[in-house]
């Protein structure tokens, strides 16, 4: 077995380091040979299993921990979530404003992905996936929103069929699995917090691209000084294309990698008192990041500019997103929903919204209100609505007048 040759440098410069990364190859190259000599008894062990399940004459089975292919079980019964709602996602033939048979979102939890069926400003609970381990990220396939890709924490991936409540799961095994991606309706992407990624087939069997570690190999050229970097760890990154991502790292720094042409370039540096970014959005050619400092940055991403001066708001925000070309909306930890206006080179607060109060009656409000407050835990625009959700499950909408 031949030894990865690694690039020189001052990252390399530390013997513990040298070992680690040297063992870190080894461990790539044995686990690739692994899989060439046990793929051809591996997807002789798959066909058998749909053969057999294609005999089978009635599925009502749960989504279960059953590696590869989950076997039949009964089917479970729908309970409307109670837990912290860490993402909405939307399919990819959503439309709010539309009447259609099938209008589907999901919202992540850390037990469960909600599968919901969004009318008239009413959400129906549809499918339920059981989790039975962390998911930190969970997407619709582009071509129906029957199936849907999940990137866990513990290195797999899994893909859940909705309508036969199968599932399947990747056999390699990575790092805590921060995002996915798919890049056709054929092959996905996925990325991991240490800065591994993987491109697969939509089967997750068949690897288009094994795993590459993107600060590490020495076929990406970086115009950044990578010396300084002795552990790069990523807080959150975000796909704008099928060929760029956006990286922030836990200095601060956010990074764009071009995967096509194998190239990182540093996007924005902060300039003092670095905390990392909790959440990147991209819209429009531009990037807005919203940081832990309670800041707010937006670059242009075609120039790598700055469009507006730094903001930092007296409250910490953790989600935010793009009401058009000239506005972004923000949500604090006290409800609060703040949309801002981009004007010459400043973000200017223009409304300030009470999310709090979302989907109840302002005549019952005060009544409820006492009872209950929902504590907002994510948002996300869409058609001119912002869809929230909430610490205890919930999941609400409401039209956005400037």
């Amino acid at each position: 077995m031949n030894e990865e040759a690694l690039p020189t440098g001052s990252l390399y410069s530390n013997n513990d380091e040298y070992a680690k990364q040297l063992k870190r190859n080894l461990e790539k190259q044995i686990r690739e040979e692994l899989e060439l000599k046990y793929q051809k008894s591996y997807e002789n062990t798959i066909n058998k299993i749909k053969s057999d399940l294609m005999e089978s004459h009635q599925i009502t089975s749960k989504f279960t921990i059953q590696p590869e292919v989950a076997p039949k079980n009964e089917a479970i019964e729908l309970v409307i979530p109670t837990t912290k709602i860490k993402d909405i996602v939307f399919s990819s033939d959503f439309q709010i404003n539309e009447s259609k048979e099938s209008n589907l979102l999901l919202t992540l939890h850390d037990d469960l992905i909600c599968i919901w069926d969004y009318h008239s400003n009413e959400f129906q609970l549809k499918y339920q996936i059981k989790l039975h381990s962390k998911v930190n990220m969970a997407i619709f396939d582009l071509q129906s929103s029957d199936k849907i890709y999940a990137a866990s924490d513990n290195g797999y991936i899994y893909s859940y069929t909705l309508s036969d409540y199968s599932r399947t799961r990747t056999q390699i095994q990575l790092s805590s699995l921060i995002l996915i991606y798919q890049l056709s309706i054929h092959s996905i992407i996925a990325f991991t917090v240490d800065g591994d990624y993987i491109i697969l087939a939509g089967n997750l069997v068949d690897v288009l691209s094994p795993p590459l570690n993107i600060f590490l190999s020495h076929e990406f050229k970086k115009d950044y000084q990578q010396s300084k970097y002795k552990s790069v760890l990523i807080t959150t990154c975000l796909m704008i294309n099928s060929n760029n991502l956006v990286i922030a790292l836990l200095s601060g720094e956010v990074l764009l990698v071009d995967l096509a042409n194998k190239s990182i370039s540093s996007l924005y540096k902060p300039t003092s008192n670095p905390l990392p970014a909790v959440l990147l959005s991209y819209n429009f050619g531009k990037l807005l990041i919203l940081g832990l400092d309670h800041s707010i940055n937006i670059i242009n991403i075609s120039n790598k500019i700055k469009l507006v001066d730094t903001l930092i708001m007296s409250e910490l925000s953790f989600s935010a997103d793009w009401i058009d070309h000239n506005s972004i909306i923000t949500c604090s930890i006290q409800n609060q929903a703040t949309i801002w206006n981009i004007d010459n080179n400043k973000l200017r607060r223009d409304k300030v919204i009470d999310l709090s109060t979302v989907g109840i009656d302002e005549k019952e409000n005060a009544i409820l209100m006492n009872k209950f407050k929902p504590m907002i835990s994510m948002m996300k625009m869409v058609d001119g609505h912002v869809i929230v959700g909430d610490l205890g499950g919930k999941i609400l909408s409401t039209k956005i007048i400037k």
